[in-house]
């Protein structure tokens, strides 16, 4: 019985570890598991996702009809005195806030677009309150979710010779994967900013280049940074870059190298002649060959992320790490 038992054991371990197998080899197990599990975990946080939406619509209907019952007035009645009458109509002066921070992707006039700014603002002011009445709710009934969220794979990455700033042997190293043209990689590196200016001696921050095949400037924007890089100014002129988003002509990323000094005649060369566009594909691939797919991915000490955070989100998880190491 024993010898039976060893047997089935060791077949069991082959016909785990060996996917196919052919004369001279074979492909693992391990092997594939290495290059899916980023996917696999971004496929989980989709479900946690749509999980949690649907968990807190139900939620949310349950508990205000526990409330219309206590207060004894219809559901009806109650959104109208906890979030219509908190919600207030949209000012003239929300309006031109709006339109001044946007005016620039608004080519037609603030009076062309007066009643979709007002609308906009008025669907945010509703939200704002439901989500406030939903709080408030949780706390009076003293709600627990208990819906778990997918844990995030640890991924080796190997930063290479990538831009980097802060010590080598820092507490904590981000690798960010991250495309010039990408909005929500701006959100993330505004808040990368902030939290790396605070601790420049325990945060290496690494950049690798990740341009998506629907931005048709930002390998251009790549090759421009790392020409940059050659003469020591990559991270400025990367600030640059997600600066002006929306001014990355050939004549854009010559001027921003001219406002940093840069040898003009050895930048146009390197550009013209896309020196670096090996080093980006190399980038790219790699960025693959982990699961990388979207912009931005990022690496905190191996623990990966997808999409963008915001500077709360950002040094929560930070913190946590910075925490973990003296």
């Amino acid at each position: 019985m024993r010898a039976f038992v060893l047997v089935f054991l060791f077949s069991f371990s082959l016909t785990a570890e060996n996917l196919a197998t052919y004369k001279g080899g074979g492909v693992t197990e391990a092997e594939i598991e290495g290059q899916i599990q980023l996917n696999l975990y971004q496929l989980k946080r989709q479900e946690y996702e749509l999980r949690k939406q649907k968990l807190e619509e139900l939620l949310f209907q349950k508990l205000v009809k526990l409330e219309s019952e206590k207060q004894k007035l219809t559901e009806e009645q109650i959104f109208e005195k906890e979030v219509q009458k908190k919600t207030g109509a949209i000012t003239a002066k929300e309006i031109d806030q709006f339109y001044e921070q946007r005016k620039n992707q608004l080519p037609q006039g603030k009076d062309f677009y007066a009643k979709q700014i007002e609308q906009f603002l008025g669907q945010q002011k509703n939200a704002e309150a439901q989500r406030n009445f939903f709080e408030k709710l949780k706390k009076k009934y003293n709600v627990a979710i208990l819906l778990k969220e997918p844990e995030s794979p640890f991924i080796t990455v190997d930063v290479g010779d990538s831009p980097r700033k802060g010590p080598e042997n820092a507490t904590v190293t981000v690798v960010e994967f991250s495309d010039f043209q990408c909005p929500f990689c701006s959100r993330l590196t505004t808040a990368l900013h902030k939290v790396h200016k605070e601790y420049p001696n325990k945060i290496r921050w690494v950049f690798k280049h990740f341009p998506l095949p629907s931005h048709a400037q930002a390998t251009q924007a790549s090759v421009a940074s790392l020409c940059a890089a050659d003469q020591g100014k990559f991270w400025e002129y990367h600030d640059h870059l997600f600066a002006h988003q929306n001014k990355l002509s050939e004549g854009d990323l010559v001027q921003y190298a001219e406002a940093l000094k840069l040898d003009a005649n050895k930048f146009k060369a390197c550009l013209s002649e896309r020196q670096h566009v090996e080093r980006i594909t190399n980038d790219v691939q790699y960025g693959k060959s982990l699961g990388v797919q979207s912009t931005p991915t990022f690496f905190i000490n191996g623990k990966a992320f997808v999409g963008a955070v915001d500077e709360a989100q950002l040094r929560k998880i930070l913190t946590e790490e910075l925490s973990k190491k003296p």
